[in-house]
């Protein structure tokens, strides 16, 4: 099994080709969360940040400018070779993910694997966690809603927001609420790492069509 490596928040996290349900058109990456703007910037959402910095940064190739489309309810941005569309379901809340992105799916990763990205309450502030197909949902709402609606046969990149401490916020609120300001700095240490991750994912799929 071919094996790749990432440095990612001081690990080093290893990706084999069993993550990958690889198909030969190219890789489809979809990050899910609640309506934008009204939950811009909260937690639930912080899975836009990645995609937006793969975008912002061109890695591994060169994207277009984001487009609304109604298909969805969300935005698109598709590489200039075709092989990658990048995609923000941001028009439907999260426990409602599944219709968007099997639309998404149907019109523009029929041939492509697909990668969901998304928030992590199981997992430490800013740790990245790549899964393969078939692999729990751990209670994401975001991800059920997917498994239900389309199955579970796409790989799962996701960024640890950490849980509230006993006392504080209901998990329901606590989603819903934005980092503090030592938290946006941590997790901007993490994004442009998040973003060669999923850049590495694009690139074993298209190069081992």
């Amino acid at each position: 099994m071919y094996i790749c490596k990432v440095s990612s928040y001081g690990k080093v996290i290893r990706i084999g080709y069993r993550l990958l349900s690889t198909r030969s058109g190219g890789v489809l990456v979809v990050s899910i969360g609640n309506p934008e703007p009204q939950y811009k910037d909260t937690r639930h959402n912080v899975g836009h940040w990645i995609i937006n910095e793969l975008h912002r940064n061109n890695v591994p190739i060169e994207y277009g400018p984001w487009a609304d489309d109604k298909t969805f309810g969300g935005e698109i941005s598709t590489s200039s070779d075709g092989n990658v569309v990048l995609a923000r379901s941001i028009g439907s809340y999260m426990n409602t993910q599944g219709k968007p992105v099997s639309k998404i799916t149907q019109r523009y990763g029929k041939d492509k694997t697909l990668l969901v990205v998304h928030d992590e309450l199981q997992k430490d502030l800013g740790k990245l966690q790549l899964r393969g197909p078939g692999t729990s949902a751990r209670g994401h709402n975001g991800l059920k809603s997917i498994d239900s609606a389309m199955g579970n046969k796409y790989t799962k990149l996701s960024v640890g927001i950490g849980r509230p401490n006993k006392g504080q916020k209901e998990v329901s609120d606590y989603v819903l609420s934005k980092f503090t300001t030592s938290e946006r700095a941590e997790l901007e240490k993490v994004l442009e790492k998040a973003s060669v991750l999923v850049s590495q994912v694009i690139n074993d799929s298209i190069n081992h069509k």
